[in-house]
């Protein structure tokens, strides 16, 4: 019996050797992989890329609006002449899948204008405002576009906008330029101390795309005979990375 006790005690111990062993391995590693981790130096640049580009694609919204004591009378002068402006752009080359109604609106308002006499009830009058977005594929026809909308009656633009058809080939560019960047900038840091550039630790990406942008509101009384001028400018596709260097 005495025999058999110790041969489990034995046991016991040997059990617990071994698990501290293990616990001691275990820790030991754990503590070698922080070592590692803390001795891991980052040098962390910014990189940007740009690229400008002519648009061919540009936006405005043309709009009617009409006034009228009677709001029967104010809509049906607004459809008629809005649908003359529609088929004005459609024969000037809009095809009908680049118009697209933004704005209908009808309401009742205080003609502040109109004179009244003491004890009158101040004069109101319907307006109804209509507009619609257009697509022009050729940026060069902007300005045609403006006119054949005002010689239709249109009597408002409001936003001409540009952009490019094939915005995502020239950001893949753009950020081309901005890890070449980043690496110039990472590798003048680290010539410093005797260091260079290898592949990345680490990339962030963060995009921006800015646009020319014209907020433009023009009236019929705003209109000459001769073409309006509308220059499109160049869109300045910017990508921007954060790139981290180990050493």
């Amino acid at each position: 019996m005495k025999k058999i006790y110790l041969i489990a005690l034995t046991i016991l111990l040997v059990v617990g050797l071994v698990v501290t062993i293990d616990m001691l391995d275990l820790t030991g590693a754990k503590i070698s992989a922080e070592t590692t981790t803390d001795q891991l130096n980052i040098v962390s640049v910014g990189g940007e890329g740009v690229i400008l580009v002519k648009p061919d694609l540009a936006y405005i919204n043309v709009g009617v609006q009409t006034r009228h004591e009677d709001a029967s009378a104010a809509q049906e002068e607004n459809r008629m002449k809005m649908t003359a402006v529609i088929e004005a752009l459609k024969e000037a080359g809009i095809k009908e899948a680049d118009l697209v109604t933004t704005n209908y609106n009808i309401y009742r308002t205080y003609d502040y204008n109109k004179p009244f006499m003491e004890g009158q009830e101040q004069p109101m009058f319907y307006q109804v405002d209509n507009s619609v977005r257009i697509t022009i594929r050729d940026v060069d026809t902007v300005g045609d576009m403006i006119d054949v909308a005002f010689a239709a009656e249109a009597n408002n633009i409001h936003n001409i906008q540009f952009d490019i058809s094939n915005r995502a080939e020239y950001y893949d560019d753009a950020l081309v330029l901005a890890m070449n960047n980043a690496k110039d900038k990472a590798t003048a840091i680290m010539g410093t101390f005797g260091e260079k550039p290898d592949k990345p630790h680490r990339v962030v990406e963060s995009m921006y795309t800015s646009a020319p942008y014209t907020n433009t509101y023009y009236e019929a009384a705003d209109m000459k005979a001769s073409s309006t001028p509308v220059e499109a400018g160049e869109l300045a596709i910017k990508a921007n990375l954060t790139v981290e260097y180990s050493y």
